[in-house]
């Protein structure tokens, strides 16, 4: 945690308090993957700002083997091995909802979360030994989030909603996957440690 000190207008002193803390979370996503929807798993380092905005860096892979026809080969199959990186950030804003006058939280400690993913990546195919049989396609990757977030105790809380994703400018291997192959609606669940109470 650090504070520091501002000076007003009207001359008089005041402490303000920032909050920075650091988070490790744990990520799993449902989203689509070469035209099928798969589960995929990554962990993301993070800096928090006064419990409400989380900004860092991310990784993210597919989980599953899942093979496919190859269509290099139509004979033999084939796995997407599918991960991209980069940053992170996200929003947690207080859901507003009154029960009095006097202004008290019909459930203080729910949020409403959004925020963004934005990186760049690979995929190629692998064969059934998990040896690469074709050249990495890199392209950019896009995915804004929505979702709720509620803490379960002083250093975890957990996360999720929905999610679009959007990989952009796929070009040699667009023949086989096309960029709307990894274009969709998915969900997300995340778990925020945060290192300091």
């Amino acid at each position: 945690m650090i504070s520091f000190s501002l000076t007003s207008q009207n001359e008089r002193w005041k402490q303000k308090n920032a909050r920075i803390n650091f988070a490790i979370s744990p990520q799993f996503e449902y989203v689509k993957i070469a035209g099928k929807f798969e589960p995929t798993g990554g962990i993301a380092a993070e800096m928090v700002f006064n419990n409400s905005f989380y900004f860092g860096g991310y990784l993210t892979k597919k989980m599953l083997r899942d093979y496919i026809p190859n269509p290099l080969d139509p004979v033999a199959e084939i796995d997407v091995n599918y991960q991209h990186m980069g940053i992170e950030f996200l929003y947690c804003m207080k859901l507003g909802l009154y029960r009095t006058k006097g202004g008290h939280y019909v459930n203080p400690k729910l949020r409403i979360v959004f925020g963004g993913k934005f990186g760049g990546g690979y995929f190629c195919f692998d064969d059934i030994n998990k040896e690469h049989i074709s050249i990495r396609d890199y392209f950019y990757y896009v995915q804004p989030q929505v979702g709720v977030a509620y803490p379960i105790s002083n250093y975890i809380s957990m996360q999720g909603g929905f999610c679009f994703t959007s990989a952009l400018k796929v070009n040699l291997l667009d023949q086989y996957f096309p960029t709307k192959d990894f274009t969709g609606p998915g969900v997300y669940i995340s778990a925020k440690i945060t290192l300091f109470k």
